[in-house]
């Protein structure tokens, strides 16, 4: 089930017009907190390569990179993030516990805001899509037009970490709760599909818990995540290519962010034939 946040009024089109304006492909980013830096090196990788997607949707670190790439700042962001140290992550990963979630977002929105400002998803240079979930309905909701950064913090804003955003009546979380790797919007949206997995497998995880909240939480998400994923994976077998990069970095590993990009870059380089066979033609 899905919820659109409402575009503008428009003149009503049939519903034939509406699938003749599907786009040629469309760049399908997961979640994945710190892993998801990875993303940034795929990006790298296909934009040296001339492939350039029509739209790109993202979920939690997905649409936070997504956006960031269809607003023309991801080079910004990547400089900002790759030298960020662990003891920066920290002051800015802030903790306050409250009735919402054990960590205040303000430091973390500023951030955010000083490299977008107030953009608009609708005068972006690129389409984007971000994914976040309703916490009253349990509901996936598709953020497409509004406030750049209020729908990346909608995105991202994991529950029991970060307090839910208030918006329209709604309880918006992160997306990965409801659709960790959109492909059923991506299909909606677009005849074919370059997505890229960060979501970490259970063989990855640690074999011993540390027996405190995070990495039960941790590992409780990965379990859910990894199911939505695969039965998402298992309805689809044409018009679709994946990539995962095996960062598996911890969820706030944000210091290790070279790592991950690298990462990216590794696996979109070994893949770029496949990717070139798919999607040009």
């Amino acid at each position: 089930m899905k919820k659109r946040l409402k575009r503008s009024k428009r003149s009503k089109k049939s519903k034939k017009q509406k699938k003749q304006k599907k786009s040629d492909w469309a760049l399908v980013l997961s979640g994945g907190a710190a892993s998801g830096m990875a993303h940034i090196g795929v990006i790298k990788v296909l934009e040296r390569n001339k492939i350039i997607p029509n739209i790109i949707i993202g979920t939690s670190a997905g649409a936070l990179i997504g956006g960031m790439y269809a607003a023309g700042l991801l080079s910004n962001f990547e400089r900002i993030i790759s030298n960020k140290t662990k003891k920066q992550i920290r002051k800015i990963i802030h903790i306050w516990p409250s009735k919402e979630g054990l960590i205040k977002t303000d430091r973390l929105e500023k951030q955010f805001r000083n490299i977008i400002g107030n953009k608009k998803i609708e005068n972006l240079d690129k389409k984007f899509v971000a994914i976040s979930a309703d916490l009253l309905t349990g509901k996936r909701i598709v953020i497409d037009k509004g406030d750049l950064c209020e729908a990346i913090m909608a995105s991202i804003s994991i529950p029991f970490l970060f307090p839910p955003l208030h918006k329209k009546g709604m309880l918006l979380v992160d997306g990965g709760f409801e659709d960790p790797l959109a492909i059923d919007e991506g299909f909606n949206l677009a005849k074919k599909i370059l997505a890229v997995n960060v979501e970490r497998s259970i063989e990855s995880m640690p074999k011993k818990l540390k027996y405190n909240l995070v990495d039960f939480f941790e590992r409780i998400q990965t379990i859910l995540r990894l199911e939505i994923v695969n039965f998402t994976l298992s309805k689809y077998k044409k018009n679709l290519f994946i990539l995962n990069p095996k960062a598996y970095l911890g969820v706030f590993d944000f210091d290790k962010s070279k790592e991950a990009i690298a990462i990216g870059e590794r696996i979109t380089e070994k893949n770029l034939y496949k990717i070139k066979k798919l999607l040009i033609k």
